[in-house]
């Protein structure tokens, strides 16, 4: 249940922090300082879940690493696109190479273990 609140707590934090910047050119919400940003308050409130990851599957590039971040807080495809500016071909593509990275047969297990690695 904390997991959940907080994974909520981060996203909501995570839409605030940009809202401000919707003007901003960039294509991409989270690009440049906005990604640095959105990483250092993932690491905040999820402290292990990038060494859990990269120990797991230490050969993801760094968008298959944001992709798995947001994964983890439980965004849909449709937001993932928006916050990443990845097609849906693209973000579908990322997701089947990190399955296929970490072994495991479809995007709902990998749904359910970045989750479990929120903990």
């Amino acid at each position: 249940m904390t997991t959940l609140i907080n994974a909520k707590e981060v996203c909501n934090a995570l839409r605030e922090m940009i809202s401000e910047e919707m003007t901003c050119q960039s294509p991409a919400i989270l690009s440049g300082d906005r990604e640095t940003v959105f990483r250092q308050v993932f690491t905040f409130y999820y402290p292990g879940f990038q060494d859990k990851l990269r120990k797991a599957t230490p050969d993801l590039t760094r968008a298959e690493e944001l992709v798995c971040m947001l994964t983890a807080l439980q965004e849909t495809p449709e937001d993932i696109v928006n916050w990443t500016n990845l097609s849906e071909e693209r973000l579908s593509t990322v997701c089947q190479s990190i399955c296929d990275k970490m072994r495991l047969e479809s995007k709902q297990l990998l749904c359910e273990h970045l989750y479990s690695m929120l903990g």
